[in-house]
């Protein structure tokens, strides 16, 4: 019997996830649910055209559902007979729709990006217990993606004997060619790019978890492929490692990426009080046209590397582009993978049931091994 999973949230990522759950053989039937009607019929027709085209998931069912995720009912009803979630909404709303599946007896993950609102999600970990479910908030890319092959590393580190390890992680989602002032394009929603860089990241500095002020600490460095580039510091990026590993890690450290000038901009507009409740619907207003464009063509490095006080090393360098076949970004394949993936290992039984952290309960070579079958990271991983 084939399973039926659900996506609420049919926006870039979730019909990113939506495409790849559909070539999973397990699955029969992939449900989006999203509050805008007329963005459900786009991804639809999209999605029915990619795989019919592609010939991916012959005989996968799909349907639609409107669903408002502030009504717990009304998420009950989009998940009607799923035995898999993916929360694909802004990150104020995860919460809601997890606990709505693990009530409906469903797995679940959530792509991440807010430290509070992950740790709200980890409290689920009883009922999940419970439910015999799994709960797995963090899941996209950052978080996610990278703080698993950091712990990964870090575990490999330790079991070389390994101590004092310093862990460093730089991602970032940009344009091949930069068509505006900024230097960058959205990938994802406005609101969580201002999340990221308003607050704090909190890291671990000097074998203690500290939190440091968002777009600080900007170093301009050279790829060899890229040239020019900068990391700063953001929120958001690291959720819960830092108190995974404080007391076996010197160091857990992680940045942004963007070409050079990028932060500066923002900084100033930081500065000025302009990422405030009060002040965001003008912002928006001022940037959203600038940065939104319709069909972005877009890279993604992830870059991890980990150092024990021996000498000894681990690093890992993921870069993505734009998939010109299926039309999907970096950013959508990089957000989206990684939960189908952790979703997939869930529904298989290879998760034990309650909240999992990203960082260190994935079984990591299988995992791994199946983003490397997606052509997401190389089989070496």
């Amino acid at each position: 019997m084939k399973l039926t999973v659900a996506i609420i949230g049919a926006g870039r990522q979730g019909l990113s996830a939506a495409y790849d759950f559909a070539k999973l053989r397990s699955v029969g039937r992939v449900v989006l649910a999203d509050r805008d009607a007329a963005r459900l019929d786009a991804a639809r027709a999209r999605l029915e055209k990619l795989l019919d085209s592609r010939g991916d998931a012959d005989g996968v069912g799909g349907e639609t559902r409107v669903v408002d995720v502030g009504d717990a009912r009304s998420l009950q009803n989009a998940m009607e007979g799923a035995m898999a979630v993916l929360s694909s909404v802004p990150y104020n709303y995860g919460p809601a729709v997890c606990a709505a599946a693990v009530t409906a007896g469903a797995h679940v993950a959530d792509l991440g990006g807010n430290l509070e609102v992950s740790k709200r999600i980890h409290e689920l970990g009883g009922a999940a217990r419970a439910r015999h479910v799994v709960v797995a908030p963090d899941c996209g890319l950052m978080p996610g993606l990278g703080n698993s092959i950091a712990g990964a590393a870090i575990q490999q580190l330790e079991a070389a004997g390994g101590r004092g390890i310093a862990v460093e992680i730089r991602c970032g989602g940009l344009p091949r060619a930069p068509r505006n002032a900024l230097n960058y394009e959205l990938v994802f929603s406005f609101d969580g790019l201002i999340n990221e860089y308003d607050g704090e990241s909190v890291v671990i500095r000097n074998g203690n978890i500290t939190k440091d002020s968002t777009l600080e600490d900007c170093v301009e460095f050279m790829h060899p492929k890229l040239g020019r580039l900068e990391s700063a510091t953001t929120s958001g990026g690291t959720s819960t490692a830092p108190e995974t590993w404080n007391g076996r890690v010197q160091s857990y450290i992680y940045k942004t990426v963007r070409y050079p000038g990028h932060f500066a901009f923002f900084r100033i507009l930081k500065n000025l009080g302009m990422f405030g409740a009060e002040h965001r619907e003008k912002l928006r207003a001022l940037l959203e046209p600038a940065l939104a464009v319709d069909a972005p063509d877009d890279l993604v490095l992830l870059r991890v590397d980990a150092t024990a006080g021996n000498g000894e090393s681990v690093s890992h360098e993921i870069l993505d582009y734009k998939d010109p076949a299926t039309g999907f970004t970096a950013m959508e394949r990089m957000t989206a993978m990684p939960a189908v993936a952790v979703l997939e290992l869930a529904l298989e039984g290879r998760l034990d049931a309650g909240n999992i952290y990203i960082e260190r309960d994935l079984p990591f070579d299988d995992y791994f091994a199946r983003l490397a079958r997606r052509g997401l990271i190389e089989k070496h991983l």
